[in-house]
């Protein structure tokens, strides 16, 4: 992690960010948040100390060996595009504190804090349920951006394993697209996308 970590320094040094153009830029207008959702108040602390201009990303993951990977390169487009609304949903607790520590400076280390990863939340009655990991992921993240959207925010839904080659917000902040309040990418039954457009929740 410590290697990736200074490239994308470098890399955002190096040129302007997308987020610039959408003013979408974090620069530390978002503030950490650690958090078991269905706790009172808890999920109204996460929105409102994660998402900027009412707009928030929610990213379900896995510290399984597998989904790694993927992980470490969302975090790292999320860095070099200068997006720092995201909240980040584990299966409990005990993940989102190894995804901490995973990403934390090394001894005598010093590098600017991966704000995308500083936002982690999970839901203790989803985790109590006797399903596979990925159904309560699953369940975690539909639940929390329900709740997100009766609270008045829009969110946008993504997996770890999106690739994003621009700021998101450059098509999601036009005015024509100011009915939609959720954006879900759709995953044909190959795993191959098709017509976004459907996977868009309207405000009608």
């Amino acid at each position: 992690f410590a290697a990736c970590n200074l490239m994308w320094t470098v890399s955002i040094a190096q040129r302007e960010r997308p987020c610039m153009k959408t003013k979408m830029c974090g620069d530390g207008r978002s503030h950490a948040f650690s958090g078991d959702l269905d706790e009172a108040g808890n999920l109204g602390k996460a929105l409102s100390q994660r998402s900027i201009q009412n707009e928030i990303i929610m990213v379900p993951f896995s510290m399984l060996p597998v989904n790694r990977m993927a992980m470490l390169q969302m975090l790292h487009t999320f860095e070099d595009l200068g997006l720092e609304n995201t909240l980040l949903l584990a299966e409990d607790g005990k993940r989102c504190a190894v995804l901490a520590q995973s990403l934390a400076p090394a001894p005598g280390e010093t590098r600017p804090p991966i704000m995308s990863a500083d936002g982690c939340a999970w839901s203790s009655s989803v985790g109590a349920l006797p399903v596979p990991l990925a159904t309560k992921l699953w369940l975690t993240k539909w639940r929390a951006a329900a709740r997100a959207l009766r609270a008045g925010y829009n969110v946008l839904l993504l997996s770890t394993d999106t690739a994003l080659n621009e700021d998101p917000y450059r098509v999601l902040l036009h005015p024509f697209w100011q009915q939609y309040t959720a954006w879900v990418p759709e995953v044909a039954p190959t795993g191959a996308l098709h017509d976004p457009l459907r996977g868009a929740a309207g405000t009608g």
